[in-house]
């Protein structure tokens, strides 16, 4: 599987899910007055080696029995997600919950949960 291919399906379910929250974050928000400030700029993103690495970092680095189950899939969504939409994700309370979520239904789902597990296997051992 390429990478970037198998990255950019990923990062498209994503965005489907985080679209979900944040129109159930807006109706919350639109109550604040206007010109309130919505929370921190995100920073400039990182390149595409540089979330490479260190997602193959934060996977070799959980224990054995973990790295090919659920929560190295969670850690590879943690790490793109705040790589796609910033920073901001890791101080929302609910961040971990959905990051779950989101990879509890990549890894149900019948074209994803095959890649995803190839992309992890790749994380693990080359990058």
């Amino acid at each position: 599987m390429d990478p970037v291919n198998g990255l950019s399906q990923i990062v498209q379910i994503l965005r489907q899910k985080l679209a979900e929250r944040s129109s159930a974050t807006r109706r919350l928000r639109d109550g604040a007055p206007a010109g309130t400030d919505t929370g921190p700029k995100p920073a400039a993103k990182s390149s595409l080696a540089d979330i490479k690495r260190k997602i193959g970092e934060r996977i070799r680095a959980l224990p054995d029995e973990e790295r090919e189950e659920a929560r190295a899939v969670q850690v590879f969504v943690e790490a793109v997600m705040v790589w796609e939409f910033g920073d901001q994700l890791l101080q929302d309370p609910q961040f971990s919950a959905l990051s779950k979520e989101v990879a509890q239904s990549m890894a149900d789902h019948p074209q994803i949960s095959q890649p995803l597990r190839l992309l992890i296997r790749e994380f693990r051992s080359s990058w």
